[in-house]
């Protein structure tokens, strides 16, 4: 091959290759994080969060928007910089610890292994940007009472925000507001302490 041919030849892959890294922008990390909120002394107790459940369509590593009836629309840049079940958890921890001061709060996927007197499960079945342009977090809970002869509280949640701006920084701000609404529901809940026990019933 002529040198000509040679330098033309790579004249176009050179212009090929900052084609593709112009259309691949440098991947952008978000993290979640805890907010403050009122606060309850009570009873000294032990709290274990168990690992969030996600849907699958949450459980990767893009930012999850659902812009559209039907349809679904993943960020090839804006990622998440930890997985999001895990991050959740911390985060629902660090508000719950922050809530309950005199509470010992600590995450099933942690270190800490104990017997503890509360057990919340948290169950998401939505945590995204909706199509009506509100950011949503709908969840189930679930707070056992292990030491406790009494029934689970199960209850639902459904809450929203609105952002003022689509932005991947103001969507992800209005998430950790969420969780925080999230966390302080979840605290009154064990404020409250165990539901009645259940007495079998006699002949």
């Amino acid at each position: 091959m002529k040198p000509r041919s040679l330098l033309v030849g790579w004249l176009m892959a050179s212009s090929i290759a900052g084609v593709h890294c112009a259309s691949s922008p440098e991947p952008q990390f978000y993290t979640l994080f805890p907010h403050e909120g009122r606060t309850w002394v009570g009873e000294p107790l032990e709290v274990q969060l168990g690992r969030p459940g996600l849907p699958g369509y949450l459980d990767r590593p893009q930012i999850v928007r659902h812009e559209q009836p039907g349809k679904l629309e993943f960020s090839g840049a804006d990622r998440w910089g930890a997985p999001l079940d895990g991050m959740i958890g911390s985060i629902l921890a660090q508000n719950l610890a922050q809530r309950l001061p005199s509470a010992s709060v600590y995450a099933e996927s942690g270190a800490i292994s104990s017997s503890p007197d509360v057990l919340v499960e948290v169950d998401i079945q939505r945590f995204e940007l909706t199509e009506r342009g509100t950011v949503e977090l709908v969840a189930q809970v679930a707070v056992h009472w292990p030491k406790a002869e009494a029934p689970a509280r199960i209850e639902r949640y459904t809450l929203g925000r609105s952002p003022t701006n689509r932005t991947t920084t103001r969507l992800v701000t209005e998430m950790s507001a969420l969780l925080a609404e999230l966390a302080t529901s979840i605290a009154q809940s064990l404020r409250a302490g165990p539901p009645p026990s259940v007495n079998p019933a006699r002949n």
